[in-house]
């Protein structure tokens, strides 16, 4: 099965990655995490269709 890879929103807010997870997670989205990215932190997240979403934010401290 392929999977076709969408383009990239750049977010209009200053909350840090990690904030906008628990708001997700306290709305009950699922969050998994993924460390996987050298240099970034990332997470994913499924909308109501089940379309996965990816969430990235470069480290400050790599």
């Amino acid at each position: 099965m392929a999977y076709r890879q969408g383009t990239g929103l750049v977010p209009r807010w200053s909350t840090s990655l990690h904030t906008l997870a628990r708001r997700l997670e306290d709305h009950g989205v699922e969050v998994t995490w993924d460390d996987n990215f050298p240099g970034f932190h990332r997470f994913y997240a499924s909308d109501k269709l089940g379309n996965r979403l990816e969430f990235l934010e470069r480290r400050t401290n790599p």
